[in-house]
């Protein structure tokens, strides 16, 4: 580690009051619901950017992304909480400018994250995981290894805004409110690190635990999914009037369903994969069947007790 860590020095400095408030700070200042899942989310992010600081380069797969209408202060409450340390400057993901404009820096924003493709979205969460980044550095004559030291967070003024069906588990929304305290975070700032970094040393988790994953943070992930087009019309094939099917084929969705013709279809199997996550979606279970030609099929599940939750199919 360099001999001078300006950040980490200040750190040190900084002497906790004994008043809890890791918890409520996103409902106090950010004007969040007071909710389990949001007070989880403030807790694990503030205690993340203590573990970036003095454990360079560990393992935070995380981003929390503030939601609210535009110029109510979400990227300037980032600002309050880590000035002047904060970045938003605009980056190629993966590009090596990229990895030099986050040395230095401990909190870099990532704004509209509605606005990124499929394909930029990926980067974005192959990038975001790195846990240290390696290129030249200019007038340098080989690559360098530095440690990340960089958490990320993310804006966005929509509400559905994931793409992928796969690595959703890294992002954490936090719907605003309608006024957020941005002189109150500058007040309490030093007082919500100084109380981080009492939780960092005794221990405290920074991630959800797989109860928390699938009971609080799951459901708010799959509500930011953009529903697929296709949904509507499969789920009235699975549930027709005057009955319901209980297994099916993929491709009786997609011929008798969709009406796509075979000799149309993508021969990597695009269609047929599609379909097949909203089969999962809607929790349905792929099996193999018997006889002489083994093929799958698709089976609902055993026991429907409330309607499903569409909102998490892969636009």
């Amino acid at each position: 580690l360099a001999p001078f860590h300006p950040l980490r020095e200040w750190l040190e400095t900084l002497v906790w009051d004994g008043v809890p408030r890791v918890d409520t700070w996103a409902t106090v200042f950010l004007g969040a619901e007071d909710t389990p899942y949001h007070r989880k989310v403030g807790r694990y992010f503030l205690i993340n950017m203590i573990r970036r600081v003095f454990e360079p380069g560990c393992v935070m797969r995380s981003v929390p992304v503030l939601e609210g209408a535009q110029d109510k202060g979400k990227s300037r409450s980032l600002h309050a909480l880590a000035h002047p340390w904060f970045s938003d400057t605009t980056f190629k993901v993966g590009d090596k400018d990229s990895f030099q404009q986050i040395q230095g820096i401990w909190v870099y924003e990532i704004s509209e994250l509605e606005s990124f493709s499929r394909a930029e979205a990926t980067l974005v969460k192959a990038f975001i995981s790195s846990t240290e980044d390696n290129f030249r550095a200019p007038y340098e004559r080989q690559n360098e290894r530095h440690l990340r030291q960089t958490a990320f967070a993310a804006t966005t003024n929509a509400t559905e805004y994931l793409k992928d069906w796969t690595g959703n588990t890294r992002f954490w929304p936090l719907t605003c409110g309608e006024r957020i305290d941005l002189d109150g975070i500058a007040v309490v700032r030093e007082q919500l690190l100084a109380e981080a970094i009492v939780l960092y040393r005794r221990g405290e988790r920074a991630f959800p635990t797989p109860d928390e994953q699938v009971t609080l943070f799951g459901p708010e992930q799959d509500r930011r999914m953009m529903s697929h087009p296709w949904l509507e019309m499969i789920l009235e094939f699975l549930n027709p009037a005057g009955g319901r099917k209980d297994e099916v084929t993929v491709r009786e969705l997609l011929v008798d369903c969709l009406g796509l013709k075979p000799e149309k279809m993508n021969p990597q199997g695009g269609e047929a994969q599609r379909v097949g996550q909203i089969l999962h979606s809607l929790a349905w279970a792929k099996v193999r069947t018997g006889g002489t030609k083994r093929t799958w099929k698709w089976l609902r599940p055993a026991a429907e007790t409330v309607e499903p939750d569409h909102g998490d199919i892969p636009f």
